[in-house]
C-alpha cells in the first residue's frame, strides 16, 4: 500500500478507519483464495500460496487474489474520495520461488515466517509497480498464461538492474470462482 504516511496525521479514529479498510480488503482477498498470511502492517502484506499445505492452484490463486486486492482497493478508494477521506494505492508483487517456511519461534511466542528469494523478488515487483497494478514474474505467467491476459514490461531496480516482468490486465474469461 501506498500512502500510508498520512496516518500519522490523522486522528486515531480516522487512522484506524484507513487501516481497517485497506489492510481488511488486503487480507481478506488472500483467505478467500487460500493464502497464507506471514506478515501484514502497515504498508505491506506478505502472503504465501500452496503453504503450509501444498495446493495445485497456488499459481492461479495468487494471481486472483492480487487482482481482488487492486479492485478492492478501487472500491475503497471511490467510496474515500467521495467521502474527502484520506485514501491509498495499491502495487502487488506475484513470484514463483523457493522459500523457507514455518513456524518459528518459542513456546511463548511462534510466528509463521516466510523467508527466501521469492519473496524477495515479489517485493522488488512490488517497488517496480505503478499504482494499481499487478506485476507477475516469467514463472507465473508461464504456468498461468491461460488464463492472464498480461503484457511483458520492465523494472528497473538500483541494485539488480533491468528485470523482466509481466503487467497483469485481466483474468480472460472474467472472475475467477
Amino acid at each position: 500500500l501506498r500512502g500510508f504516511g498520512v496516518v500519522s496525521g490523522l486522528l486515531p479514529a480516522d487512522a484506524t478507519a484507513l487501516l481497517r479498510d485497506y489492510l481488511g480488503a488486503a487480507l481478506d482477498a488472500v483467505f478467500r483464495y487460500d493464502g497464507t498470511l506471514v506478515k501484514s502492517g502497515g504498508e505491506e502484506v506478505i502472503a504465501v500460496f500452496g503453504s503450509p499445505e501444498p495446493d495445485l492452484q497456488q499459481n492461479e490463486k495468487a494471481v486472483w487474489a492480487a487482482l481482488a486486492m487492486e479492485q478492492a482497493v478501487k472500491e475503497i478508494n471511490a467510496r474515500r474520495q467521495g467521502q474527502s477521506a484520506p485514501h491509498c494505492e495499491l502495487a502487488v508483487g506475484v513470484h514463483i520461488g523457493e522459500v523457507l517456511h514455518g513456524f518459528i519461534g518459542t513456546g511463548e511466542r511462534m510466528e509463521f515466517v516466510a523467508l527466501g528469494a521469492g519473496i524477495t523478488r515479489a517485493s522488488h515487483y512490488c517497488k517496480g509497480a505503478h499504482d494499481g497494478e499487478v506485476l507477475i514474474g516469467h514463472e507465473v505467467y508461464q504456468k498461468g498464461f491461460k488464463i492472464i491476459e498480461a503484457e511483458r514490461a520492465t523494472v528497473a531496480h538500483k541494485e539488480l538492474g533491468e528485470f523482466h516482468c509481466y503487467r497483469v490486465k485481466s483474468l480472460k474469461g472474467g472472475k475467477p470462482a
